[in-house]
């Protein structure tokens, strides 16, 4: 790869670079006024020296790279604007059609040189964030371009198939470069934060790809949709990014063009990668592993294995093509073919792993090692594939490989680092979900210099820093719960206060602890907000108490009278759940009540044996309401207690009559955030409905902008946040009550 050799500008080489910045814009001029007819020049002539003049931009050695780059810029800054003007469809189009054409031939030539030559690596991150927002500012607001991507070029002229395909290549033909050039301005130092552009980017672009794919006519657009398909997987990627994918509805979009039977292999590669990434998200997760979606995605991969032999002879997009599935899956779902996991892991996940710990900049395949090690992460909570990751005979020093990983980034990164924190902490969640099992919990033992270095890990200020611009999905647990966990199990002596437990000495109440996986929170908060007012119990769980380290944790799980396990697919995947339900089962013996938040999961592994044939409750078969009867009848029955039901809310369909604490009801009923009729305070449901009728469902992502901020900015010291998932959920269980009650508003 050539790289960009240049010396420190003097003062005659800054001049010069004036000048030749003074006679690009002077060009630019000189062919706005000849469209207009106010100049003498010739707009051939111009488009001739703008296009001579963009092939010796390379050239120029005075020139530094920074100085190329913003030439460059105010180039394509230019032909936004002019592709805008009336005037240039009528002359240029019609009478300059061929200088036109060379003159964004020599741009696109240009821009291929920019990434010969490395320029953009010259660049600060502040200078590439700057120029990466001012060419979205500026291709958002190009009103030519919004239509082209609406496929409604309205032109006025007899030869309107000719215009049409012209000013459309012109269009596209421009678009490819500002997309590529936006891929190699994205960056993962770069703060990116794009809300702003879903209505003028985002769902133009999915317009667009919609409409090419759906008719068939992808292959007319091959290259520029492909770029868009680039883009959108390179923003994607940023995983901050994920709730506009979520508002704008990508992810019914992207599955609904993987259905299709005739896209390319790259189509369905880069739309299988954008949804790995959306899967990486909380609020993708969650989505995407509906019943609703799951037998598209089981489905995927043989519907277009045929398409993917034209990968064969391309061995790393074969793999990438892989990856992207599998690793979608295994955070999407928990039932796989055995074969095909150990096949994938074997083939694909782990020399992948291994060629990213080579690189230099962690990466293989475009796959950072934190996101392969989270993957590692996920798998580990489940036995069978323990053992065939540590014990493959393809590789047989691969626990050595993770116990070495963990102690090089402990002692060589900074924990504020983004993508190096991720990765530290799936390490050492891995190595928590290993020490349950005694065989690896000896080598850990004797791994004295890790040990030590968790140690020093603890007792620093750093695992508590906050990091700014870092998403941490909540599946993740803590970086202290993480190292308190692990040291537990590797000495359960050191924590507990077995001998010394603080008895509970009023018996008119009665302690109960909910654990529950933070994946789970909503539902979770939904449990608490019910059974909280209830002045016979006193509920302890880790949002309300703020109790998050092992030792706070067990000490409370002693003192009380009885735990509830919310068991989920997400509470057997959590290190941190599976470590407080033996405590509470084997090591004290607590009465406990597993509480199934969903039909859909059914016990395995670790949690077989002890379930098996208990009591339980299950949310999902019948009312939410009334399972959570049945939950305190169990609750009397185990503390042999009487506690009066719980209130029941008012009738859905005269929610005009109801008060402040049926609103609330109505809240939990509905699976809404908690912290969202704290925030609202509605005091009866005529507020309720009224807010209702001024929302409507269509415009809910303005309304979500508008209280996103202010939710969050209220619970700032909770670090509680509005996601997307939540807040619609909201707007739509509003709709559906607002439909009932029409007659009444």
């Amino acid at each position: 790869m050539n790289s960009f050799v240049f010396c420190k500008p003097d003062i005659e080489d800054k001049k010069r670079m004036n000048e030749n910045f003074q006679q690009i814009h002077q060009l630019f001029q000189q062919l706005r006024q000849s469209l207009i007819k106010i100049s003498t020049h010739s707009p051939e002539s111009i488009l001739n020296n703008l296009a001579n003049t963009c092939s010796n931009l390379i050239k120029l050695e005075w020139l530094t790279p920074i100085d190329t780059l913003d030439m460059f810029e105010y180039m394509l800054k230019n032909c936004l604007e002019l592709l805008d003007m009336t005037q240039f469809i009528d002359i240029i189009v019609q009478h300059y059609t061929t200088s036109c054409l060379n003159f964004f031939h020599k741009i696109s030539a240009s821009f291929n040189k920019i990434c010969e030559f490395n320029l953009i690596d010259n660049m600060t991150c502040k200078a590439r964030q700057q120029m990466y927002y001012r060419l979205l500012d500026q291709l958002s607001s190009s009103t030519r371009m919004a239509c082209f991507l609406q496929n409604d070029l309205s032109l006025e002229s007899t030869e309107i198939d000719h215009l049409q395909r012209t000013i459309t290549n012109f269009c596209g033909s421009l678009l490819i470069i500002i997309l590529r050039y936006l891929v190699l301005l994205h960056g993962r130092s770069i703060n990116i934060e794009l809300d702003k552009y879903q209505n003028t980017i985002f769902i133009p672009f999915m317009t667009f790809l919609d409409k090419c794919f759906t008719i068939n006519k992808h292959l007319h657009n091959k290259i520029l949709v492909t770029e868009i398909l680039i883009f959108l997987l390179k923003t994607s990627s940023r995983t901050q990014t994920i709730p506009i994918f979520i508002h704008i509805n990508y992810i019914p979009a992207c599955l609904r063009w993987s259905s299709l039977p005739y896209l390319t292999g790259y189509d369905y590669l880069y739309i299988l990668g954008i949804l790995y990434n959306i899967a990486r998200h909380d609020d993708g997760l969650m989505l995407l592993s509906s019943g609703e979606y799951d037998k598209i995605l089981y489905q995927f991969r043989p519907e277009i294995a045929n398409t993917m032999i034209v990968f064969i002879l391309y061995h790393d997009t074969l793999r990438t093509f892989y990856l992207n599935y599998f690793m979608m899956m295994i955070l999407c779902f928990n039932k796989f073919d055995n074969y095909d996991i150990n096949t994938f892991v074997t083939d694909y996940l782990i020399p992948t792993i291994l060629n990213a710990s080579m690189s230099s900049t962690n990466e293989d395949l475009n796959f950072h090692l934190s996101e392969l090690w989270i993957i590692i992460m996920k798998l580990c909570t489940r036995n069978n594939y323990i053992d065939h990751i540590l014990q493959n005979n393809e590789f047989p020093t691969f626990f050595a490989d993770i116990l070495s990983s963990c102690l090089y980034y402990t002692e060589n990164t900074q924990l504020d680092d983004i993508s190096n924190r991720l990765t530290v902490m799936a390490l050492i969640n891995i190595l928590w979900n290993l020490s349950f099992h005694d065989r690896y919990k000896i080598v850990l033992i004797e791994h004295t210099e890790l040990i030590k270095r968790l140690e020093l890990i603890r007792s620093t200020d750093t695992i508590d820093k906050v990091v700014h611009n870092i998403y941490i999905p909540r599946y993740i647990p803590s970086l202290r719960r993480a190292i308190d966990g692990l040291w537990h199990n590797l000495y359960p002596l050191s924590l507990l206060k077995s001998n010394n437990l603080t008895s509970i000495s009023n018996k008119l109440v009665h302690s109960l602890v909910i654990s529950y996986s933070h994946v789970d929170i909503t539902f979770c908060r939904q449990i608490y907000d019910i059974f909280s007012k209830l002045p016979q119990l006193s509920i302890s769980v880790d949002f309300n108490n703020g109790k998050y380290l092992w030792k706070e944790i067990a000490e409370t799980i002693e003192q009380s009278h009885l735990v509830l396990f919310l068991i989920s697919k997400d509470f057997y995947s959590s290190p941190a759940c599976r470590q407080e339900f033996f405590y509470t089962i084997y090591t004290l013996k607590k009465t406990f009540i597993p509480v199934f938040i969903n039909t859909d999961y059914q016990v395995s592994g670790w949690l077989r044996n002890p379930l098996t044939r208990l009591k339980h409750i299950r949310f999902g078969n019948e009312d939410f309401m009334h399972t959570c009867h049945e939950l305190l009848s169990m609750i009397n029955e185990y503390l042999s207690i009487k506690i009066p039901p719980i209130s029941t809310p008012k009738s859905i369909s005269d929610a005009k009559q109801w008060n402040n604490i049926d609103v609330q009801q109505w809240f939990i009923k509905n699976n809404i955030l908690s912290e969202l009729y704290d925030f609202y305070q509605f005091q009866n449901g005529n507020e309720l409905l009224l807010y209702g009728q001024a929302i409507s469902s269509s415009t809910w992502i303005n309304e979500y902008g508008r209280i996103k901020l202010r939710f969050e900015e209220k619970y700032k010291q909770k670090n509680q946040q509005l996601s997307s998932y939540d807040f619609s959920n909201f707007i739509s269980a509003l709709e559906r009550l607002k439909n009932k009650n029409i007659s009444s508003i």
